[in-house]
């Protein structure tokens, strides 16, 4: 997946970039997500982008289907399971409650999945062309 944006930083390696949300315009998770307002990612910058430059950022969509997966997926699975597999044995407001701990648990546990993977070379962004400003 493509998409434009502008550097506001470099640290390293890195850039902050902000991200134009185009691509967001045509993605069905746009209303649960940030729906094509801008939005700040750190990207890897091996191609040397200055501060003011205008960038296309390749997000590569294993990162994506599994951000997808991890976030809105597995969450519902949970709570769904654990009130159908629950309601039989313990009554609907037990099932619910149930339900709801293991959603509060899963996020615990994304949070830790986050932390591990933000280094993860294969599934961060990165800058592969600036944009010359009379391009658009």
């Amino acid at each position: 997946m493509l998409e434009n944006g502008t550097v506001i930083k470099t640290e390293g390696t890195d850039a902050f970039v902000q991200a134009a949300g185009d691509s967001c315009k045509s993605c069905a998770a746009r209303a649960f997500c940030m729906g094509g307002e801008k939005r700040i990612v750190r990207v890897e910058n091996k191609i040397g982008a200055k501060e003011g430059d205008k960038v296309i950022l390749m997000i590569p969509k294993r990162s994506f289907y599994l951000s997808l997966t991890l976030i809105f997926i597995v969450p519902i699975i949970l709570l769904c399971g654990a009130f159908l597999f629950f309601n039989r044995l313990l009554g609907e407001a037990a099932s619910g409650l149930i339900g709801l701990l293991l959603l509060a648990l899963w996020f615990v546990i994304l949070r830790s999945i986050d932390k591990r993977q933000k280094n993860n070379i294969n599934l961060k962004p990165k800058i592969v062309k600036t944009i010359d400003s009379d391009e658009h």
